[in-house]
């Protein structure tokens, strides 16, 4: 939208930034463990993760293509990089904030430091179709793996 987030918003989006900087693609590129335990220990406070969990997540890091391609991924959010010429057309539309109609439900995790509940509940509007917003207690920002229960069973509510 052009507006700045507000401070607690730029603090928890940190690393959406350091990506753009060639420090921050370094940092990828050369400590992604390290940086990435990090992230995951900031986004999920309450989390206790296993080494097996974050080993098998790290599994990615061997990619010769993945500091590039979080890198780009994160410039293009902010119009830092270009997108993929194939879905401008959809990425148009998108930008145009269209209403969903569909039915959804949103999981978001109590404990979740870097989308927390409350920035959550304004983007309700644009949802015109059946809706539920389940709150996650103890949950942080990786619902899918610190609550794999509640997220397959809100797939199946779907259903």
């Amino acid at each position: 939208s052009g507006r700045p987030p507000s401070p607690a918003m730029a603090q928890a989006f940190w690393y959406q930034w350091y990506f753009h900087t060639p420090q921050g693609v370094e940092a990828l590129r050369t400590q992604p463990e390290a940086l990435c335990r990090h992230i995951w220990q900031v986004w999920s406070p309450s989390w206790t993760f296993d080494e097996a969990t974050f080993d098998r997540s790290a599994e990615a890091f061997a990619n010769p293509d993945f500091a590039a391609v979080v890198a780009h991924s994160y410039r293009h959010r902010h119009a830092a990089a270009p997108g993929d010429p194939a879905y401008a057309a959809i990425e148009a539309r998108l930008a145009a904030l269209p209403t969903i109609a569909v039915p959804t439900i949103n999981l978001h995790g109590d404990d979740d430091a870097v989308d927390p509940p409350e920035a959550e509940a304004a983007g309700r509007r644009r949802f015109t179709g059946p809706f539920q917003r389940r709150r996650l207690p103890g949950i942080g920002h990786n619902i899918p793996q610190e609550a794999p229960e509640a997220f397959a069973q809100a797939v199946l509510d779907l259903a």
